[in-house]
């Protein structure tokens, strides 16, 4: 009787582990899955990032700043055109920060801290939600919705560039 009992705690410690690593492998599975799509990810958001680097040269990009910086009403087309690229490039940088973080590869911190960012430079970049508001349904609709989230929050003067208030990108 007792050589039965022990027969079927063995089989049962036996299944228990079986299920156990099966679950080891799936979750593994999952994990090099997730690490494979951020690694696309991070290669697509590359090439699009160096898109957007290629549209403006440093000095303009510092021209452009400083103009924004010390008279946003002196802002040109071309200046608006120069900040856009600008936000672009900033905003793929941040959407693959949020698509890692999603995927659990970042941490709370990293995403914290690019959500800081984000609104900063919403504060400081002239008229920066015109734009936001012309191009985020390009975005992937979740870091869309964090990205307007951020936006509610922020008591943001309207724009008064008349510039950015003709049609922009």
């Amino acid at each position: 009787m007792k050589l039965v009992r022990f027969d079927v705690i063995a089989q049962l410690l036996g299944m228990l582990g079986v299920i156990a690593s099966l679950l080891f492998v799936g979750f593994e599975i999952k994990q090099s899955r997730d690490i494979a799509m951020a690694d696309i990810y991070q290669q697509r958001s590359a090439m699009a990032l160096d898109i957007a680097l290629s549209k403006y040269s440093p000095e303009q990009a510092g021209k452009v700043m400083n103009t924004a910086r010390e008279d946003r009403l002196k802002l040109t087309k071309q200046d608006t055109q120069v900040l856009s690229f600008i936000l672009e490039a900033s905003f793929i940088y941040y959407e693959n920060v949020h698509f890692q973080y999603q995927l659990s590869l970042i941490g709370e911190e990293e995403w914290a801290a690019s959500k800081r960012l984000i609104s900063r430079g919403f504060e400081v970049a002239p008229c920066s939600p015109v734009w936001w508001s012309h191009t985020k349904e390009t975005w992937r609709e979740s870091f869309a919705s964090e990205v307007d989230g951020l936006l509610e929050q922020l008591d943001l003067a309207p724009c008064n560039v008349p510039v950015w208030q003709q049609e922009q990108p």
